[in-house]
């Protein structure tokens, strides 16, 4: 085995101590960076990560296709063009949507995820609320312009926002769910709640959920829970 020796100058040795310190200093911003980006993502008022083409079925049958989030705190389907967010303006003309091989319809002013589509349906709606973690502020929007668009019919032409959350501020997720039966919809937020709108099966749902252990705050639970319905009532 042989060795090969290399003599360094001392005058070389000040060169190669920047360049160290650069590779250091180089390394420190990129994480600073994943790590500010990861923030955003956690801190962000979007359901999703990223904004996706998604498919808008309209009531009169029409379809359309647009690059869309739905942001949990102003309950809004929100469209992206070309850097700029604009909100759905006429929701109530909606029939589904299809977004991240997820389905939503429009109910009082929000959009639901489906869960279950059945006899007994469930859906979950999104929500999160902006909860200062310092000194006060407002969650503040910024004006822009938009162009015009093959949609301009279903979304506002002047109204944006600034994606990022407002400095000071915290997202904190606060979804709740909603069973329809008989093209009636409840909103579900305790046991004794749910247990009311099956009065002729009550004992067998309850004896259910003890057997199960069903969370009715969490949604694998409430699916299972549902599904059990679906099959008692036929």
């Amino acid at each position: 085995m042989k060795f090969k020796i290399i003599i360094i100058k001392r005058s070389d040795i000040v060169p190669i101590r920047k360049m160290i310190i650069s590779v250091i200093i180089i390394f420190c911003e990129v994480t600073q960076l994943a790590a500010q980006t990861d923030s955003l993502i956690k801190r962000s008022q979007f359901l999703f990560p990223d904004f996706s083409m998604s498919v808008v079925k309209l009531k009169t049958g029409q379809t359309i296709t647009a690059n869309m989030n739905y942001n949990t705190i102003t309950q809004k389907m929100t469209f992206s063009q070309n850097g700029t967010l604009t909100d759905l303006n006429k929701p109530e003309a909606v029939d589904t949507i299809l977004l991240q091989n997820k389905k939503f319809i429009f109910y009082k002013n929000a959009f639901l995820e489906i869960l279950v589509n059945a006899r007994v349906s469930l859906y979950i709606q999104h929500k999160s609320d902006l909860k200062s973690s310092g000194r006060p502020g407002a969650y503040g929007t910024t004006s822009h312009t938009l162009g015009p668009t093959s949609v301009s019919i279903l979304y506002s032409e002047n109204k944006g926002y600034d994606l990022n959350v407002p400095e000071n501020f915290t997202v904190v997720p606060s979804p709740f769910y909603w069973v329809r039966i008989n093209n009636f919809m409840y909103r579900i937020d305790s046991e004794r709640q749910f247990l009311k709108l099956f009065s002729k099966n009550g004992e067998e749902i309850k004896q259910f959920i003890n057997t199960s252990h069903i969370n009715l705050k969490k949604q694998e639970d409430l699916i299972k829970l549902v599904n059990y319905c679906n099959n008692l009532i036929g």
